[in-house]
């Protein structure tokens, strides 16, 4: 499909390691999910202040805990590409992703709400991608298949908040076969 973003890029709170790293940032077992918090003891102290004063007012329900993932990198199956822990917040100003990331935790994202053009939802086998798009920045939410209820739930809020149409930008498969 020409001209769409990649499901593959790297962002810059990403890092590539070798595959023998991984298994010390990342539990064994299957992928972990995306989960709302049920407290605000379940969340980061940094994190949760952080938003606050991002996105604006907000609930536990417009915060989503986004685990640690892994994924191949290249042709080459010894590197992998590590995302570190996240949050995703939507507030009554704004959308934000606070990445757990060197050098340091903070938001990396912020798009307010007034400013949303797009948003899309990518898939390539049971990898996700939600893709909000700004005037001036660009928000990327990678998750797997078994989140795929609480992420669309989550979507659903965010393009009534933001104004935008459910049908204005259609899930799309990106990648190859």
């Amino acid at each position: 499909m020409r001209g769409e973003p990649s499901i593959e890029l790297i962002e810059e709170w990403e890092q590539t390691l070798d595959a023998d790293l991984l298994h010390h940032l990342i539990p064994a077992g299957p992928p972990p999910s995306m989960r709302r918090p049920s407290d605000v003891n379940e969340l980061p102290a940094a994190a949760y202040a952080a938003l606050a004063d991002g996105i604006g007012r907000h609930g536990l329900e417009d915060l989503l805990i986004v685990p640690p993932a892994e994924r191949t990198y290249g042709w080459q199956r010894r590197r992998r590409i590590y995302t570190p822990p996240c949050v995703l917040g939507l507030g009554e100003r704004a959308v934000a992703l606070w990445v757990r990331a060197l050098p340091a935790p903070a938001i990396r994202v912020l798009v307010p709400l007034n400013e949303i053009a797009a948003i899309a939802q990518q898939a390539n086998g049971t990898r996700r991608r939600l893709l909000i798009t700004g005037r001036t920045s660009r928000l990327p939410i990678r998750y797997d298949a078994v989140s795929d209820i609480l992420m669309n739930a989550w979507t659903r809020r965010l393009r009534e908040d933001a104004g935008i149409p459910e049908d204005s930008t259609p899930r799309r498969r990106i990648g190859p076969g």
